[in-house]
């Protein structure tokens, strides 16, 4: 559930931060080097169009079985504990 949450914002981040890197690059490599810009972009396109990437790795995959033994450890903290809330008032009514 968090994975799911995560993961389109982090892609989302990654492609604005990349165009908005890539733009501001671009704009400062031509404003320093007008008379080369022309030449340098013909030999080697993708330093401007994205001179930044990102690449994503699940290292520590959450799946089923990885998060269903926590999840029964608190529910049964949680059915004990409502238990004896329930006859600790039970007893004094």
């Amino acid at each position: 559930m968090l994975i799911l949450d995560v993961v389109p914002k982090l892609q989302l981040f990654s492609a604005v931060f990349s165009l908005k890197f890539g733009l501001q690059h671009l704009l400062s490599y031509l404003s320093s080097n007008p008379s080369n810009s022309a030449a340098t972009m013909r030999a080697v396109p993708q330093a401007f169009v994205s001179p930044v990437g990102f690449s994503t790795y699940n290292i520590v995959p959450q799946n089923n079985p990885v998060v269903q033994a926590p999840l029964m450890v608190g529910l049964i903290y949680l059915l004990i504990v409502s238990c004896k809330c329930r006859y600790q008032y039970s007893l004094t009514w």
